[in-house]
């Protein structure tokens, strides 16, 4: 008997787990696929292709010419659609960390003279993203005079946030010690309690377990 429920617990863990990876990336990428009437187009094929891993995903438009690719990974893709009777297109997207994309496709009908445009205009607006963010690259981050070098303390002046940022010395998790693991972030975002913040790495949850609103240094 105690075997038997030994059995039990490791499967109801295992599978607790595998559950757990399959959600660890919140990233998506959605649009519309119309031709150049404004129609949309149903049943079109819509590739994705992560340029760094050259993994590919495959899904169709639905009678609403809506397509959607859900749990992906920050990276840079390539989403190619085609469908009976127009031209191919494939369209760039770098998707950041659990950021929807809204990538809206018009497609030419096949045969028709094509049209090269280069223009100067502002990037549009994402409407398929209702975040606040701030991006911060890694040059940027190379040549900003940082405190110390932490990166952290770029987090007072994101969209939204009120605070200092990064601190030092100011609670028991920022001792210097070998024992203080854990690094406080003095930061609200739109109001809410710091204790509410989460820090993610590549689209991974890295806040910290114990001191909530910290993570590890």
């Amino acid at each position: 008997m105690c075997r038997q429920k030994l059995v039990s617990a490791f499967v109801v863990l295992c599978f607790l787990t595998t559950f757990q990876c399959l959600a660890q990336f919140s990233g998506n990428i959605q649009g519309v696929v119309q031709d150049q009437s404004g129609a949309v187009i149903p049943n079109a094929t819509v590739k994705l292709r992560n340029l760094g891993t050259e993994i590919t995903l495959t899904t169709t438009t639905s009678e609403s010419g809506v397509y959607r690719f859900s749990s992906l990974a920050p990276a840079k893709y390539e989403v190619t659609i085609d469908a009976a009777g127009f031209q191919a297109k494939t369209v760039p997207v770098t998707l950041t960390t659990q950021e929807t994309a809204g990538v809206n496709v018009t497609l030419a009908v096949a045969g028709a003279a094509q049209e090269v445009n280069i223009t100067g205009e502002a990037p549009p607006i994402n409407t398929d993203e209702s975040r606040l963010q701030a991006t911060i690259r890694t040059a940027q981050l190379q040549d900003l005079p940082l405190q110390g070098r932490n990166f952290l303390g770029l987090v007072a002046v994101a969209p939204g946030i009120t605070g200092h940022g990064a601190v030092g010395n100011g609670a028991p998790a920022d001792a210097q010690d070998n024992f203080s693991t854990e690094k406080t972030v003095e930061a609200s975002g739109n109001g809410r309690n710091q204790s509410g913040n989460e820090f993610s790495v590549d689209g991974l949850n890295v806040a910290s377990n114990i001191l909530q609103g910290t993570r590890p240094i």
